[in-house]
């Protein structure tokens, strides 16, 4: 197996159960790390710290809508834009809710089909150009050194890593 174990995130008398009974009938070697889950005022507090992030994701959205349509409804386009990035968080098989997201933000905002599919595209454009202008101002804090200890990956783990990887000759 290429010299990797599995790591098997769960919670006591969940779904992880099955996925751990598979693995020691296959005779799989894994690892169970128990994932501590927060408390309803921890999980509320964690929600509540989004709620900034929602709101700018909204309006952004709007912006969107209203520059291809003057009567796009502020509240109803900022809510299914929430929606749709949720549903689509929610959508874990599918890469970053495509489709998911599009599809939601047509049902729930309430503009014209064409201008519904026109504005999360460009919607979605927009985050993606956001998302690569923030990795690219980013990086150089993510890989420069504080305190005499560099962040970021170890310089010869890449290497070591395919070194365990490869099976013996």
């Amino acid at each position: 197996m290429l010299g990797a174990m599995i790591k098997l995130y769960g919670f006591p008398q969940t779904r992880t159960n099955r996925v751990q009974w598979a693995l020691e009938e296959l005779g799989v070697a894994y690892e169970y790390v128990r994932v501590e889950v927060p408390r309803w005022r921890q999980s509320l507090s964690l929600v509540a710290m989004y709620v900034p992030t929602w709101l700018f994701i909204g309006s952004a959205t709007w912006a969107v809508a209203r520059s291809l349509t003057p009567d796009a409804p502020f509240a109803r386009v900022a809510f299914a834009a929430v929606l749709s990035w949720v549903a689509g968080f929610l959508a874990v098989p599918v890469p970053a809710g495509a489709g998911i997201r599009e599809a939601v933000l047509l049902g729930a905002s309430g503009l014209d089909g064409g201008v519904a599919v026109a504005t999360a595209l460009v919607a979605r454009l927009i985050f993606i150009a956001v998302d690569a202008l923030g990795a690219l101002v980013g990086s150089p804090a993510a890989t420069r050194r504080r305190g005499g200890v560099r962040a970021g990956p170890l310089p010869d783990a890449v290497e070591r890593a395919h070194r365990e990887a490869e099976p013996p000759a």
